[in-house]
């Protein structure tokens, strides 16, 4: 058995092709792809990438993560069990890389602990483990209190490998909200007996990275280049310590391919900490307009919106590239490639605040306004208020994968 970061070997990727065509137009550009973090037959998938700046990885966190050192009553160094449990040394029969054998589990009052480590809170975390089924049935029930996402179950039959020998990889991507975590692993009958093998935590570095919380890791919300938003829970964000080069000024520009089901919000800096509003890409309006919203001093708020009817009923059947640019205040918005005339402006302030409030992709940090459909692309420029020519030319690269 051998374990890789997602980047390097975890199955396909969502789409980036496009990507490479795109010009920077002498400005700082995100272009978030998803990577998908499928290596084995469990996995969080919930982190979207910032393809300017790739990712990177931190040093394993967690003591011997192979079980490596010397075993205590058969309770690997840095892991404590709960009265009840069994552990037993082991070894992976495949590599000889140590594991820990473990039954008698049942529920986290009888659990395998690892000793708390330190965290920074507002960090990205990448957190995996291999597990195998000896023996029994039941779910493993796995935990890292201090991480946005805390736990999460492996169902029995997921357990149930063709090949004996074969591990389970489980792997997610989570936020530090703590200053520590540890693994747990539990079950949830004492009948199933276990083996644990390469437990790692890894800080993940490179620049605005988001990580999903909610219902997006599921197969049926996505196709190969596209993920589908529900409108209600579904989101990514980069809390405000990890971003770089994300708090817009007066010159930047947003393009998105999306597919709506309902009026709703792409991207945005927005509430969240301290009530401050920052930035909000173009959202879609229930009088199908289109309108931006900012603010120069964190309270005060400026938009400027199209007319209505400037895009389809809801829901649309099509994908459309929407942009925007923002140059001193003055909005100037595209749909394919193509300017649309506003109709009004209310605007108090001509740059952009830098809030300390996290970026979102598909709400605003105060969870008002979600975005329902699917999205493709979002792309923001930070620096370049692109023009009418430079819009059309990025609407006819990205336009190929969706049918436009």
């Amino acid at each position: 058995m051998s374990f890789a970061h997602p980047n390097a070997a975890f199955g396909r990727q969502y789409r980036f092709q496009d990507e490479r065509n795109l010009p920077e137009y002498n400005s700082i550009q995100f272009y978030y792809r998803f990577e998908e973090g499928k290596g084995g037959n469990i996995f969080k998938d919930n982190i979207f990438i910032d393809s300017t700046d790739p990712l990177s990885y931190g040093a394993n966190l967690v003591t011997n993560p192979g079980f490596d050192g010397a075993y205590v009553a058969g309770v690997a160094p840095s892991w404590t069990i709960d009265a009840g449990v069994t552990a037993t040394e082991d070894v992976d029969d495949v590599d000889l890389t140590p594991a820990q054998r473990l039954t008698n589990m049942n529920g986290f009052a009888q659990a395998f602990r690892q000793t708390p480590i330190a965290l920074t809170i507002g960090s990205i975390y990448y957190v995996q483990f291999g597990v195998r089924r000896i023996s029994g049935a039941g779910n493993l029930n796995v935990k890292c209190d201090g991480l946005s996402t805390t736990s999460f179950d492996i169902a029995n039959a997921d357990l149930n490998l063709a090949d004996p020998n074969a591990y389970v990889v489980g792997h997610f991507y989570g936020i530090a909200t703590a200053a520590t975590t540890q693994f747990e692993f539990t079950a949830s009958a004492t009948t199933l007996v276990i083996e644990l093998t390469q437990v790692q935590i890894n800080l993940v570095g490179g620049g605005n990275h988001m990580v999903m919380e909610h219902s997006l890791y599921s197969n049926a919300d996505r196709g190969d280049n596209y993920y589908e938003f529900d409108g209600t829970t579904d989101f990514a964000k980069i809390t405000d310590a990890r971003q770089s080069n994300m708090d817009l000024g007066s010159s930047w520009s947003s393009v998105a391919i999306m597919r709506a089901d309902s009026d709703g919000l792409s991207a945005s800096k927005w509430l969240g900490t301290g009530s401050q509003r920052s930035w909000q890409a173009p959202r879609t309006t229930a009088l199908r307009r289109l309108v931006t919203f900012w603010s120069h001093n964190g309270s005060t708020v400026s938009n400027t919106q199209t007319n209505n009817n400037t895009v389809p009923a809801y829901p649309w059947t099509d994908y459309l590239c929407i942009g925007m640019s923002f140059a001193a205040g003055v909005v100037t918005f595209y749909k394919n490639g193509v300017l649309q005339a506003n109709l009004s402006s209310s605007i108090s302030g001509t740059t952009i605040f830098n809030s300390t409030a996290a970026a979102d992709l598909g709400r605003d940090e105060a969870a008002t306004l979600y975005f329902d459909g699917r999205l493709g692309k979002q792309i923001l420029w930070n620096g370049a208020a692109l023009t009418a020519y430079q819009h059309r030319q990025v609407f006819n690269i990205l336009r190929t994968d969706y049918g436009i």
